[in-house]
């Protein structure tokens, strides 16, 4: 059977047997070249489309080897390396579709998106940031006051309460990070909160600066 192909903008012609007599598809290139090949291909592709060509395609598309080079390649990596996934193809696309399910995590849009739980002293307020930020493209954040200052925004998944941070002084920005696991199935939503308040009561706006805030979805294995 003839076959038309486009290589590097052009458009060849070549000759590939398909099947052979059995009626068994038959290859003139390698499974090795063939998984080559499809690390080009779009990876929804590979599952919808090329799985469903013939066994020895699904075999490839499904190879732990070609899932665990994609994510190599496209620079997906494991922050363990004691646990190795046990899924490479799950692994891929849930680091392909992490994102951050908080909306306005910096203020850049004001207060949208945000819930006002308490709104003490000189109230939130959207400033940029007294110190710079280690993003350069973090130019906003929020502020308390000398009140309590609480809001709350909800996206998918978990929910739960951190322990605060009782206080900072050195006007550096400083990462607090929290891992959320084994909170079993079912759970669809989260309620996220920040806030705090300065407890030297000073009017105006020298309480907690937060911005950035980020809630991801990481794989299980990670």
């Amino acid at each position: 059977m003839k076959r038309n192909f486009k290589v590097m903008g052009s458009t060849q012609s070549a000759d590939l047997n398909v099947q052979n007599d059995s009626g068994k598809p038959a290859f003139l290139f390698p499974l090795d070249i063939l998984e080559e090949i499809f690390l080009n291909v779009p990876p929804h592709q590979v599952v919808r489309d090329c799985s469903l060509v013939c066994h020895e395609w699904k075999e490839v598309a499904d190879r732990e080897s070609f899932w665990r080079e994609r994510c190599r390649r496209e620079g997906y990596h494991i922050r363990n390396a004691s646990k190795i996934p046990s899924d490479w193809k799950y692994f891929y696309f849930t680091c392909k579709t992490k994102r951050n399910l908080l909306k306005n995590p910096r203020g850049e849009d004001g207060l949208n998106g945000w819930t006002i739980e308490e709104n003490g002293g000189d109230h939130w307020k959207i400033e940029a940031p007294m110190a710079s930020h280690p993003k350069e493209e973090v130019q906003k954040n929020f502020v308390t006051s000398y009140g309590m200052c609480l809001n709350h925004t909800s996206g998918y998944l978990i929910g739960t309460r951190l322990d605060g941070i009782a206080a900072w002084n050195d006007q550096q920005w400083n990462l607090f990070n929290h891992v959320f696991k084994d909170y079993g199935p079912g759970v669809r939503y989260i309620k996220f909160t920040h806030g705090g308040k300065d407890t030297q009561f000073w009017a105006g706006w020298y309480g907690v600066r937060v911005t950035d805030s980020c809630v991801e979805i990481c794989p299980a294995d990670d």
